[in-house]
């Protein structure tokens, strides 16, 4: 009983949150600030680019020790805020890290072997989720549609 409830939370960040996150993630790659960067980190090698995903994690552990600090001054909200957006920001980063630099890091063979294991794993876990749980991807359904048409009326059409 306890799998129906994580079934539909794995099918609804699949089908609805994941998607949203990938298209705020292309609309922010197109910034021009970004733009030279992302070539710049694009460019890179692999055994410079496997390093830089450091950053992102070293910028997460600061996060989660100030967050500590302010929870031990009994500022609770505000160490939930940083440990929030400290992770936020990691995640954001380290996802933009990979979208940039995805075909050197996959020429890696151990690179590769643990993105095609994890691959595999998210396809067999979201199907077995589907499976369990046929009312959530009908809902995930329905909120893509409503995006979809939501999106098409925002859209200019050309003159």
């Amino acid at each position: 009983m306890v799998m129906v409830p994580a079934a539909i939370l794995v099918v609804l960040v699949q089908d609805v949150v994941w998607p949203l996150g990938r298209a705020a993630g292309h609309r922010i790659a197109a910034w021009r600030l970004l733009a030279p960067l992302r070539r710049w980190v694009a460019a890179l090698p692999a055994a410079a680019a496997l390093p830089l995903f450091l950053v992102p994690e070293l910028c997460s552990r600061c996060g989660t020790l100030v967050s500590a600090w302010l929870l031990l001054q009994g500022d609770g909200w505000r160490a939930l805020a940083v440990y929030a957006g400290s992770k936020l920001f990691a995640g954001a980063t380290a996802l933009w890290i990979y979208t940039a630099c995805r075909p050197a890091l996959l020429r890696v063979r151990a690179f590769r072997a643990i993105h095609d294991a994890i691959g595999e794993f998210r396809r067999a876990a979201v199907a077995r989720a589907r499976r369990r749980a046929p009312r959530a991807g009908r809902f995930a359904a329905l909120l893509r549609r409503t995006r979809a048409r939501n999106l098409a009326r925002r859209t200019p059409t050309p003159p």
